[in-house]
Formats: C-alpha cells, sequence, structure tokens
C-alpha cells in the first residue's frame, strides 16, 4: 500500500555527526526549479555534456555541477535531508562529504529508472520526444514561463476542509 512507502535512504557520516538522505522527489523538484529558474540554462548545459558521458559516470558530470552550481548543489543536499531551510548549512560540510551526499541522493533518486541517461530518455520520450537535452531544454524553458504565470496546486486530502 502506497501509506507503507518509506524512501530508501543513506546515512551521511561527518566529523561532527551525521545525517539521512534520500532521493529527490517530484516535489523537491519543483522547489529546485523554483529556487534556481535563473540558473536553469547552465544546468541544462551541464546535462546537454552528460550525454556524452559512458555508462553512467556520475563523477565528471558531479564536478561540473559542484564547480557551476555550488547553491544548487546545497540545495538538493538540504531537501534529501528533509530541511529545506539548511541550504546554508549544507554549504558548509566539507567538499568530500558533499561529494558523497551527492553520488548517494543521485543514486537513490535514479536508481528505480535505470540511471540518469535512461532517466533522460523517459523525460524526453513524456516531453514529446526531443531527441537531445537541447531540445528538452528549450520545451521546458517554455513549459517554465508558462508554469511561473500558473497558480500553485497543492496535495491535500478528503479530510482537509477548503
Amino acid at each position: 500500500m502506497l501509506r507503507d512507502f518509506k524512501p530508501e535512504t543513506r546515512g551521511v557520516k561527518f566529523s561532527g555527526g551525521s545525517f539521512e538522505v534520500r532521493g529527490i522527489s517530484l516535489e523537491d523538484l519543483a522547489v529546485l526549479v523554483r529556487t534556481h529558474l535563473p540558473d536553469l540554462e547552465t544546468l541544462f548545459q551541464l546535462f546537454e555534456r552528460a550525454e556524452e558521458i559512458d555508462g553512467g559516470d556520475l563523477d565528471s558530470l558531479a564536478a561540473a555541477v559542484f564547480r557551476e552550481a555550488p547553491g544548487f548543489v546545497a540545495n538538493v543536499i538540504a531537501l534529501a535531508a528533509g530541511e529545506p531551510d539548511e541550504a546554508p548549512t549544507a554549504q558548509l560540510l566539507p567538499f568530500p562529504v558533499q561529494v558523497q551526499v551527492i553520488k548517494d541522493v543521485a543514486e537513490l533518486t535514479f536508481s528505480e529508472v535505470g540511471g540518469v541517461k535512461k532517466f533522460l530518455t523517459i523525460v524526453a520520450s513524456m516531453l514529446g520526444s526531443p531527441t537531445t537535452i537541447g531540445a528538452m531544454r528549450d520545451k521546458i524553458s517554455k513549459g517554465l514561463a508558462k508554469a511561473t504565470k500558473a497558480p500553485s496546486f497543492a496535495v491535500t486530502s478528503d479530510s482537509e476542509e477548503t
């Protein structure tokens, strides 16, 4: 049953303690898009380069994201830890810890669909089969422009009063 679902998590240890992370959900992704809308072009360029990576090697993609979008990385860590307001703290984690967390989050996020490349193929098919990340970027950018003008809808349950 859905109510029994518990996302898989991984423990992160560092000299000052530990915390758990999970994969990024659609809700988390929406937060990342809203927060980093101006940075999406750079991120799409990074993912375009990822298309050329063989064997699903996340190391070079992770290094590029760390270099080009450290605020994005901190937000991913905070969201995956279930503490979205702690992105400034996530930025202070030692670099090797950040790298391991991002690798763990990527594996937890994409393992169910067979990796990043397969996930991007699924997204491409949902968007009407764009053949490259660049085509996907253009289609998503147009959708985001519309979405930022549209109201947001929250998940509700039948027991909540509206």
